[in-house]
């Protein structure tokens, strides 16, 4: 089965452009995440837009200009998801993609099929580092909307990795971007959904972080106001202590926590609180005058 290519374009730049927009709109002044994303889904647009131009514009700033457009938005949504799991992104990794992408379309300009290997190659390796992020901190990610987030990047892998193979095996001819055939028809259908995918799956994330960072925010003020209690109540300094440390091992697992106190010469730190290490042993650090 083939569709109308040109069609489908226009499907996929209304989607993108809704979608930008509404995730902008959700994200202005309040999560620098989703504009991120937001920015990554508008770059996509423009990618799909430039393609959908191709015989109306000139065909090497299509080309070359179109898939700088999708390297981009795709080390974008990288860049974001690495903020979005609060540690240090890789740009080198990231954004090399872009600049081989520009000079790789530019050289192959005139070769069709090996523009489609070419692209499809860096593409995939640009949704495999985004899939190697979700998966190397999946655990210290709450809730399902990460699992729909590496559904669409399965998607794209394989929606590139088809166009490469059916070039590669020469069963399918695809003369241009525009061409009509099945292959063309399942990729670009895959975009369609690869858009759905994306977009629910980083509002579900933003949305259990919120509630995650909404819970703790409880937990903590919870464990501050029994503290509060116990000091009105003027209860001994090492229950209010145990009190502290425990509340914070209670959100924190995890974590085995202590408070370690001067002791009256204001010299030696000495166990202010440890519920949970019995065997405590002071350390023997003498404070700074």
């Amino acid at each position: 089965m083939s569709a109308h290519i040109p069609t489908l374009f226009l499907v996929i730049v209304a989607a993108g452009a809704t979608l930008a927009t509404a995730m902008a709109v959700v994200a202005w002044g309040r999560d620098r995440n989703l504009l991120l994303w937001a920015t990554a889904l508008a770059l996509h647009t423009f990618a799909y837009t430039m393609f959908s131009l191709r015989g109306q514009i000139n065909d090497a700033a299509s080309i070359i200009f179109g898939n700088i457009f999708l390297s981009s938005a795709l080390a974008v949504f990288a860049e974001g998801l690495y903020r979005f799991q609060r540690r240090p992104c890789p740009r080198w990794l990231v954004w090399t993609p872009v600049v081989v992408v520009g000079a790789g379309f530019y050289v192959l300009l005139n070769d069709q099929s090996a523009r489609i290997v070419f692209g499809g190659s860096v593409f995939s390796t640009q949704a495999l580092v985004v899939l190697a992020a979700l998966a190397t901190r999946y655990r210290e990610t709450i809730g399902r909307g990460q699992f729909i987030l590496a559904a669409g990047g399965i998607l794209v892998l394989v929606a590139f990795a088809a166009r490469v193979l059916a070039t590669i095996s020469g069963h399918t001819e695809i003369l241009t971007v525009t061409t009509a055939n099945p292959v063309q028809t399942a990729t670009f259908l895959l975009s369609i959904v690869c858009l759905m995918l994306l977009a629910i799956g980083l509002l579900i994330m933003t949305k259990e972080r919120a509630e995650k960072d909404a819970r703790r925010a409880e937990q903590y003020e919870r464990v501050r106001s029994h503290a509060m209690e116990l000091l009105t109540k003027d209860a001994p300094l090492p229950l209010i202590l145990d009190a502290l440390v425990r509340g914070l091992e209670d959100i924190r697992p995890q974590t085995l926590c202590s408070i370690l106190l001067l002791d009256s010469n204001g010299q030696y730190l000495t166990k202010g609180a440890a519920p949970s290490r019995r065997t405590f042993t002071t350390p023997p650090l003498r404070a700074s005058p």
